[in-house]
């Protein structure tokens, strides 16, 4: 297993080389468009690829996924503008405490106070603002930028997280119409990415960047895609011909996590291990995914844990309802793939996004009997 932890940090940088036509999308579109939007379903590695895709730009990140509120979003954009004129080195000495800070940090701090104002210097070199912190809003910062023909890409990623927590305190409309203010008077580009749900609350009739932008939807890895993942970072006599990364791709749909570890533990061992045969095995290595899987979809929606048991037994949903109208279940299976729990390769079809669990959970008799 030693083998394992070695190769695995190596696949994951294979598998992001591999898709350079994916990048390459990414950058032609925020070459052509001020506004981009990136879409997908759950786990198919949008941030990656839009990593790799923005690191020559220097783009300014609002992870939301991390955002407590709009005071955090003013902390991130505000330190993103300070890396970009500063650089990531120069920065952490300039957020050091006063009494360690050198004669040059202290002039690069009096440069960034030029360049951003005090308030937004200020907040760039503090630490991330508590919930509660009030300060410069997103939108003074935003408003306080100089207009160009070129200005800083603002990636805002996984769109879809306030609204997977009931009262969050970001309104992620109110972002959006900040951001779309900035945009229209060529302060800012605008790079937009997350779950395929979440994309109305930024592009729909009502939403601040309707009718524009260039609009890009990213899948999951072909097994072609694998083999070469596998050949490019593997030794020689480690890698398995197309047919096995065919055969394993089909067992676990192609889900990118699942396939890294299928290739990494491929990889360990000692012999050739047929793909049916390594996929047995790894579904018999549960470290507790399951019920914890269960237990998520059941804070989401009370009908959680019964439908995700169903669309992993391939029922679907809908069967044996019990009493329940069609729209509720509608609304718990809308939760779940809204959480990356589920995914739809296509219109009408429900699958777990990790092949893994579904196969667990088709075996688990305890999570069954209380769901069933």
């Amino acid at each position: 297993m030693v083998r394992l932890t070695t190769n695995l940090p190596r696949l994951r940088t294979a598998l992001t080389a591999a898709r350079t036509n994916d990048v390459e999308r990414v950058k032609q579109a925020l070459r052509e468009s001020d506004v981009v939007a990136v879409a997908g379903e759950a786990e198919v590695g949008i941030s990656t690829v839009l990593m790799h895709a923005t690191r020559d730009e220097q783009a300014i990140v609002i992870d939301l996924r991390a955002a407590t509120g709009d005071a955090h979003v003013a902390w991130m954009v505000a330190r993103g503008l300070a890396r970009r004129s500063l650089g990531a080195e120069e920065l952490s000495r300039v957020s050091r405490p006063a009494s360690e800070q050198s004669n040059k940090s202290r002039q690069a701090f009096a440069r960034l106070t030029q360049e951003l104002g005090r308030d937004a210097a200020a907040l760039a070199v503090s630490g991330p603002p508590a919930m509660s912190r009030s300060g410069i809003a997103t939108r003074e910062l935003l408003e306080g930028l100089p207009s160009s023909s070129s200005g800083p890409i603002l990636w805002i990623d996984h769109l879809q997280a306030p609204g997977l927590t009931p009262r969050h305190p970001l309104d992620a409309s109110e972002l959006l119409w900040s951001v779309r203010s900035a945009q229209q008077r060529g302060k800012v580009r605008v790079l937009v990415s997350g779950h395929t749900t979440s994309m109305t609350a930024a592009f729909d009739e009502s939403s601040a960047f309707f009718g524009d932008g260039v609009w890009i939807t990213l899948g999951r890895p072909d097994a072609g895609v694998w083999q070469g993942v596998a050949r490019e970072a593997l030794p020689v006599g480690e890698t398995a011909e197309l047919s096995w990364y065919l055969e394993m791709a089909e067992l676990a749909e192609a889900h990118p996590p699942t396939m890294l570890l299928a290739l990494g533990l491929y990889a360990d061992a000692a012999d050739h291990v047929p793909a049916l045969e390594m996929w047995q095995y790894m579904l018999s290595l549960d470290d507790g995914l399951a019920s914890r899987a269960v237990l998520h979809a059941r804070t989401l929606h009370r009908l959680g844990g019964r439908a995700l048991l169903q669309i992993a037994d391939g029922r679907g949903p809908y069967r044996d309802a019990a009493g329940v109208g069609p729209q509720e279940i509608q609304r718990a299976v809308t939760r779940l793939h809204q959480a990356g729990l589920l995914t739809q390769p296509a219109r009408g079809i429900w699958r777990l996004t990790n092949p893994l669990l579904a196969g667990r959970l088709q075996y688990d008799p305890w999570l069954r009997a209380n769901e069933d």
